[in-house]
């Protein structure tokens, strides 16, 4: 399955999402705004947790050290 794609299954349709545009990162997959597993359960998307942003700054921390 393409990681840029949106891996939602359909089974009504028969077929995958593949979506393209905003996909992102899942546990199940690469989904797109309309698949997510908080759309798909009616709710909001969560906001940002302070999480993602350690996450890019141990990216850095990695490049800087690399450099």
């Amino acid at each position: 399955m393409n990681e840029g794609r949106c891996s939602h299954w359909n089974g009504t349709a028969g077929r995958y999402c593949h979506q393209t545009d905003h996909v992102r990162p899942y546990l199940q997959g690469p989904r797109c705004p309309v698949h997510t597993p908080a759309a798909l359960a009616g709710l909001p998307e969560p906001d940002s947790t302070p999480l993602g942003a350690v996450v890019i700054d141990l990216a850095a921390e990695r490049r800087r050290r690399r450099s």
